[in-house]
């Protein structure tokens, strides 16, 4: 069995993008009818995840270059830079996390305070990021719990 061919990627690839677009111009929308946010071990800051190169530079490939070349794009998609006032915000994150690292979730958590937003971190330690989102996880009852809140 072959893979995709190259018009079938390219398709897949403009899709892709139409929807990655299609939620950043929806954010302003979004942003102002948030009540509760949570967020699962969540790239809540764009410029740090490129700063570390996580997953082989999936945000300069998501936004369309560096924050550099887009820092439009960067101000406007990262949630770390848009405040969200009105929601309560909860983040779970493992301290073991190689994915995406707890210190960005951590960061996230003291800046928005700073900004006297309504955000708690819950902090799962020697977890990693899949176990999370695996409902057979040992965690799993506490980030259901945090749903349940």
């Amino acid at each position: 069995m072959s893979g995709p061919s190259e018009q079938e990627y390219l398709l897949r690839e403009a899709d892709r993008c139409e929807l990655a677009q299609r939620r950043i111009d929806r954010r302003e929308f979004i942003t102002r009818s948030l009540v509760t946010g949570l967020g699962l071990a969540g790239v809540v800051d764009l410029h740090r995840a490129w700063e570390l190169h996580l997953s082989n530079d999936a945000v300069v490939e998501f936004l369309g270059g560096s924050p550099t070349e887009v820092p439009d794009h960067y101000r406007e998609a990262s949630p770390i830079d848009k405040p969200i006032p009105q929601a309560t915000q909860k983040l779970i994150h493992g301290t073991t996390d190689t994915s995406v690292p707890y210190e960005i979730s951590q960061h996230y958590v003291e800046r928005k305070k700073k900004q006297s937003e309504k955000v708690e971190l819950i902090t799962l330690p020697d977890t990693g990021h899949f176990e999370i989102v695996d409902p057979s996880s040992s965690v799993w009852n506490k980030v259901q719990e945090a749903f349940i809140d």
